[in-house]
């Protein structure tokens, strides 16, 4: 009976004392170890939008290049035109183009072009001149 009690007093003491410490390492890896990898991307991750050519006439194309900084974002973009019109285009490895046309009529002036990638925008101007119209003579 001596052998048995001293037995079960020792199992217990044991298993008690390390309860706490199983306890806080659970408790550590949870909530106290915030990962590094996203935060590092999210600080350095931006949005580029560019232009093909910074003047164009009304009529001619254009293209717009839109690149995401930082990670390889593979996605959709959204585009908004000289005209107001938005399209979307799918990013691949961050990177996206789209040709649009300078409407007919538009007034000569600096547009901006943007773009929208997961909340984030960004823009790029342009520079929109008279269409050179030809009479037909030499």
């Amino acid at each position: 009976m001596r052998f048995a009690k001293t037995l079960i007093t020792g199992v217990l003491s044991a298993s008690l004392i390390g309860v706490p410490f199983a306890g806080t390492s659970l408790a550590d890896t949870a909530t106290n170890r915030p990962p590094v990898a996203p935060a590092v991307q999210q600080k350095d991750r931006h949005l580029e939008v560019s232009v093909s050519d910074d003047q164009v006439a009304s009529g001619d194309s254009y293209t717009v290049t839109v690149e995401t900084k930082g990670v390889r974002y593979v996605g959709t973009a959204t585009i908004t035109g000289l005209n107001g019109r938005t399209y979307t285009v799918r990013l691949r490895d961050g990177r996206a183009t789209k040709t649009l046309t300078v409407p007919e009529g538009i007034r000569p002036g600096t547009y901006q072009i943007h773009a929208t990638v997961d909340g984030r925008s960004a823009s790029a101007s342009i520079n929109v001149t008279r269409a050179i119209r030809h009479n037909g003579r030499h």
